[in-house]
């Protein structure tokens, strides 16, 4: 998935690729006219969508932010108060995550099966 680039730049760029762009150009799947029925396509809400493989309104994630009426303060989609990430060379606060999915994403569905039935 390619985030936060306009349709035309493949048109506009394809030349300039030499290998992972270009390939997923190839050999990958390219929807001209994709369209998502839900109300906006911003960055939270299609991620959670791919990663989960269900709308927003049964994985809960629909906006970048919004009034989280617990915390009585606006919250992004990943900030988690129970998390904390890593830095680099540097001290860190606060931290993100998935927690606010309300269903399990394809990753975690996927370490929740046994050992035995998964690819090798």
């Amino acid at each position: 998935m390619v985030d936060q680039m306009r349709a035309d730049y493949v048109d506009h760029f394809k030349g300039d690729w030499s290998a992972g762009l270009k390939r997923l150009l190839s050999k990958g799947a390219w929807f001209r006219r994709a369209t998502y029925p839900y109300l906006t396509t911003v960055t939270c809400a299609g991620h959670a969508t791919v990663s989960s493989g269900a709308f927003p309104n049964s994985h809960g994630v629909f906006q970048n932010a919004w009034w989280d009426r617990a915390a009585h303060r606006v919250m992004t989609c990943t900030e988690d108060p129970d998390a904390q990430d890593v830095g680099y060379n540097t001290s860190v606060r606060g931290g993100d995550s998935g927690y606010r999915l309300l269903i399990p994403s394809f990753a975690d569905e996927m370490r929740s099966q046994p050992t035995s039935s998964r690819f090798r």
